[in-house]
């Protein structure tokens, strides 16, 4: 079958073990009925299969009547309230005329209940599930190799009459959902995870949460993240995702803990992911926090939190952890509501990020530390900016440094600080990671530092001098078609689209001329933008001084130092930021992309910018304000040194 252990959570594990006939069938389907894509549909089918073959094995030993545990009493309730139990048998698990295990409530005294019945026709009117059209064509499909198995009178049967399968799971269910490793906040928090009701704060905002349902006091950057949460959690603008890079000892898996607590109590049916690069991170620092703070709640928590990095709720409600050691960890973790936390998301491998991503969750929140300079956390403070929420936390944000004593214990402290500063020296990697909080861009490689490029969008400079506008025109697929107004110093995205129509550009471009007052106008001439100049001119070139045709991979006018007009242009844009002279807009798409993209210095001593095809995405924004300092001569001045440290006489 297409399920492996590896792949369900505890309770579908014990549904699949329906195939086996030493566990009491009643319980197992009680669990396995709600519902879920594709998991239900293959539980359907084993639960098919049973009923239209028939067991061939011995029949099951009754239950012990002493062994009445916290798992047999949620699965009495559930099958209570679905009223399964045959009033006939006290036990509801055999008959004793020792017919099927499963007869339980038909009239059948042996044999299959349903042996015509079609597996689609089943779980439709025996489940009563609606598969969508793509699961009905796998039920048809199993329809025909069932009659086919038929046919060569095999059955799922081993020689020995057992089931096939009942090697690869244990008799009795170690993960009961009240086991002694795990607790419950009340009475009143296992009633409402057991029995049902669906979610007990169905409408709190995760601020509102954390401070009235567990009690707990976040400072000024938690509370940031936690409203981040909530744009992220209700797409108010598109971004699903929260990305906190900050200092260690900042108390960022304090709040990545609580936003699980409060999307597993607002949310039914609600399921979560945490991962890391390793269990350590998992167990010892996010669940710790989650076991400390649920269990310290001001009010009652719906659900069992164990120590083995899982809180359970029920069926389709539950939250797990396990180390990024595979993305095959992730297969078969499907809702309409799941988040997915990040822990130490700096170390985690790309591959497994992109599996994470794959599973469309609902909300991811990525917390680590910026000690690296590359990968999917890099970029969601750079290239993949406005994708994110992005926050970042130094030290100087924490409660203990600014109010100069240790208000929370555990958290970066004065004497930390100053420690580091003695270790390290503030200049030091190390020291700008840890304390600051930052990530260490190296000014020889980055075309703007993180840093500046924030600092410029945070800037206003007054607009004079020369108008001029530039158009950056796109390639095809998620390319953006961006027009730049700059004046002087300052800077404007004026429009901004999807897609290249030719003449919804031209359109664009010439209306915006003829109602504004433009000096000097740049259109990329690669591609589709050579038409919409053409066009332009065609339609006699509007009321602007002048017209300039910009290609980023021509000859540079200062050829001894740049590889290419782009390069050129680019670079005249970084001293702008660099001497602090550009107010650039307030965009996440530009802040990442000019402080994304790397340069090089190539052996014949000239700046050559990152090839685009090795970006993740293209910096339409970014080109387009670079090119508008296309208007004006580069200055040689403006070129790095790239005169060798030393030099060898031969």
């Amino acid at each position: 079958m297409p399920l492996s252990i590896a792949q369900l959570p505890t309770q579908k594990v014990a549904a699949l073990a329906l195939m086996r006939p030493q566990v009491p069938p009643l319980r197992l389907c009680a669990l396995a009925l709600k519902p879920i894509p594709k998991i239900a549909l293959d539980i359907s089918v084993h639960i098919f299969y049973i009923g239209l073959q028939g067991r061939r094995t011995a029949r099951p030993s009754p239950p012990d009547p002493s062994n009445d545990d916290d798992d047999d009493a949620e699965v009495r309730k559930v099958s209570n309230r679905k009223d399964f139990s045959n009033a006939n048998n006290n036990d509801g698990f055999a008959n004793s005329d020792g017919g099927s295990p499963h007869n339980d409530g038909f009239a059948h005294d042996n044999g299959a209940p349903y042996p015509d019945m079609t597996p689609l026709q089943f779980v439709r009117e025996t489940l009563g599930d609606k598969p969508y059209d793509k699961q009905e064509e796998i039920l048809r499909a199993v329809e025909q190799a069932a009659a086919a198995s038929a046919n060569n009178n095999d059955g799922f049967a081993n020689s020995d009459g057992g089931s096939p399968h009942n090697r690869d799971f244990a008799a009795n269910n170690n993960n009961a959902p009240h086991n002694s490793d795990g607790f419950t906040s009340d009475s009143l928090a296992r009633d409402i995870g057991i029995i049902g009701g669906g979610a007990p704060y169905p409408d709190m905002p995760p601020l509102q949460f954390v401070r009235e349902t567990l009690g707990d006091k976040p400072y000024d950057k938690q509370e940031e993240i936690l409203r981040a949460v909530e744009q992220a959690a209700n797409a108010s603008d598109g971004r699903r995702r929260v990305s906190v890079v900050g200092c260690n000892g900042s108390g960022k898996d304090w709040v990545a803990a609580r936003v699980i607590l409060w999307w597993m109590n607002t949310r039914d049916p609600a399921k979560v992911v945490i991962t890391g690069p390793t269990t350590r991170q998992v167990t010892d620092i996010v669940w710790r926090e989650l076991r400390t703070a649920y269990k310290n709640s001001a009010k009652p928590l719906r659900g069992t939190v164990r120590r083995a990095v899982l809180y359970e709720i029920d069926d389709e409600s539950f939250a797990k952890g396990f180390a990024s050691n595979s993305p095959f960890n992730l297969q078969g973790y499907h809702s309409p509501n799941m988040l997915v936390v990040v822990t130490e998301a700096h170390a985690v491998k790309d591959a497994y990020m992109d599996a994470l991503l794959r599973q469309n969750p609902a909300l991811i929140l990525m917390v680590g530390n910026p000690s690296s300079a590359d990968g999917v956390f890099y970029d969601s403070h750079h290239s993949k900016r406005e994708q994110y929420h992005a926050i970042q936390i130094s030290a100087h944000d924490t409660p203990n440094i600014q109010e100069g004593r240790v208000v929370i214990p555990g958290m970066i402290t004065q004497l930390d600080i100053d420690d580091r500063k003695l270790d390290w020296g503030e200049d030091s990697d190390s020291y700008i990671n840890s304390v600051l909080g930052e990530f260490t861009e190296n000014p020889d490689s980055v075309v703007v530092p993180l840093s500046v490029a924030c600092e410029a969008a945070e800037r206003h400079i007054e607009p004079e001098g020369e108008v001029i506008v530039a158009c950056d025109v796109a390639r095809g697929g998620n390319d953006k078609t961006v027009v730049v107004k700059r004046q002087g110093g300052n800077a404007e995205i004026v429009h901004s689209q999807r897609g290249n129509d030719l003449m919804e550009v031209t359109g664009v471009l010439k209306r915006y001329c003829e109602e504004n007052h433009v000096d000097t106008l740049i259109v990329d001439d690669v591609g589709i933008g050579a038409g919409v100049v053409d066009r332009l001119r065609e339609q006699g070139i509007p009321p602007v001084g002048r017209l300039i045709p910009f290609n980023g991979g021509a000859r540079p006018n200062d050829a001894e130092h740049f590889y290419n007009r782009g390069a050129e242009v680019w670079w005249a844009m970084r001293g702008r930021y660099m001497d602090g002279s550009i107010s650039a807009p307030r965009s996440e798409a530009l802040i990442g992309q000019v402080a994304g993209r790397k340069y090089t210095i190539n052996s014949n001593g000239r700046i050559q910018l990152q090839r685009k095809r090795n970006l993740r995405n293209s910096p339409d924004e970014a080109d387009a304000l670079a090119m508008t300092f296309a208007a004006t001569p580069a200055f040689k001045n403006a070129a790095p040194d790239t005169t060798p440290a030393f030099m060898i006489w031969v």
